[in-house]
């Protein structure tokens, strides 16, 4: 369990990571007129819920490590 902790902590670090990737190819993709500002907003959204939820993994787990 000891060896795990690091390691699923670290995959959060990169989903996180990738989470903001997303965000910013959303953005350049409302900016290039591929998507409408409500689905751009509602997306958005989804992010932000999901680097909430993100973040608290990370915060548990670096707990764990400590």
């Amino acid at each position: 369990m000891v060896e795990i902790v690091p390691k699923t902590a670290f995959i959060f670090f990169v989903a996180r990571g990738s989470v903001y990737g997303v965000e910013t190819q959303l953005s350049l993709a409302f900016d290039s007129g591929f998507i409408e500002e409500i689905d751009l907003k509602t997306l958005v959204l989804k992010i932000e819920t999901t680097r909430k939820l993100l973040n608290g993994f990370i915060n548990y787990y670096q707990k764990l490590i400590k």
